[in-house]
């Protein structure tokens, strides 16, 4: 029975291979760490279980939720957490496995009541959902997601620190111990047709259909990451296509589009723009559309002076090469990133 769940939930994950193996992992640290605190044999069996089944409610959520690789909204992550409750049902109708739903149910509930289903405090959430929880959390930390890469020991250990108000104290300073000596799991190397999975939907959520450019889902997801680095100031600019519409009434739509994509190539190439490193650097541009003749420059570093020549120089280039006219405004100008994150998702 537990092979064929197992073989259920590898199929539930390949909709999203940046969780590829996690349920395994869970599991394998979930069992390890029962022994380590030399729990008995059923119990460690019990566990290992559990962490099998713990995210089989994620069959139940949406792939627009489930796989999109930006923030989600207020109704989005409450769908989300609507996961732990559909992994409990799910659970409680296995025969063999009913017993553990309470525990599977359990697994995002938090020390101090901030957790979800119930809001379940302290010793009110079964012991082993809080060994699930502490295994669960450090999996998300040490294995890569579309938006970051997999964190060191260390760095997901002073994490786990941090929030150390979400975990049984007890259980989370012998956890701790336990993990510096057995370290990360080591991750499978993914085949070439997972990397073109990967490729293919990064594509559909983070790039503009038509001229290949960031979206805006894209540029939120490279500006929320270049938040994370508390030295970096950046520059949001807007720029549009005078007089688009006339443009296409004029020479037909199919010309429209010829003409948004030439462009988008040619801003990209003229400021060297990246569309695809999701790791930003301290010196950069990033290129996205946002709307029919609305392009977005967002440019992380301090040469503002540098950044307006090079505007003026386009708008001349543009002219020349196309014979049409753009213009640009600053939407955000040298700002610290790290302060200003929540605001730019209401400029987008």
């Amino acid at each position: 029975m537990l092979e064929e769940i197992r073989a259920f939930v590898d199929a539930i994950e390949l909709r999203d291979i940046y969780t590829k193996g996690h349920s395994q992992r869970v599991a394998q640290y979930a069992k390890e760490f029962a022994q380590h605190l030399q729990l008995e044999k059923k119990k460690q069996e019990e566990l290992y279980i559990a962490g099998v089944l713990h995210d089989l409610g994620k069959v139940g959520i949406p792939d627009q939720v489930l796989l999109k690789p930006s923030q989600l909204d207020e109704e989005e992550f409450k769908l989300i957490q609507y996961h732990s409750t559909l992994s409990g049902q799910i659970v409680e109708k296995i025969p063999s496995f009913a017993y553990l739903a309470p525990i599977v149910k359990a697994h995002h509930e938090n020390w101090d009541g901030s957790g979800y289903p119930d809001g379940l405090a302290g010793e009110a959430i079964p012991f082993e959902a809080r060994i699930l929880s502490l295994c669960d959390v450090f999996d998300a930390l040490t294995t890569p997601r579309i938006y970051r890469q997999a964190l060191p020991l260390q760095v997901a250990i002073d994490i786990i620190k941090k929030q150390r108000n979400k975990f049984d104290p007890d259980l989370l300073e012998k956890f701790l111990s336990f993990i510096k000596k057995r370290g990360i799991i080591k991750q499978e190397l993914e085949s070439l047709e997972k990397e073109i999975l990967s490729k293919l939907r990064e594509n559909v959520f983070f790039h503009d259909y038509l001229t290949k450019l960031l979206n805006r889902e894209g540029l939120l997801a490279i500006i929320r990451k270049s938040s994370d680095n508390d030295r970096l100031y950046g520059s949001l600019v807007r720029i549009n296509i005078k007089k688009f519409r006339e443009y296409n009434k004029k020479f037909g739509l199919k010309k429209g589009d010829w003409l948004l994509k030439e462009i988008a190539k040619f801003f990209q190439n003229f400021f060297k723009a990246s569309i695809y490193d999701f790791f930003p650097k301290e010196e950069s541009f990033y290129l996205g559309r946002v709307g029919a003749d609305n392009f977005i420059l967002f440019y992380i570093g301090h040469k503002v002076e540098f950044l307006k020549v090079k505007l003026e120089r386009v708008k001349e280039e543009v002219h020349k090469k196309f014979q049409i006219q753009i213009d640009y405004e600053f939407l955000l100008e040298h700002a610290h990133l790290a302060k200003s994150i929540k605001h730019i998702g209401y400029i987008l």
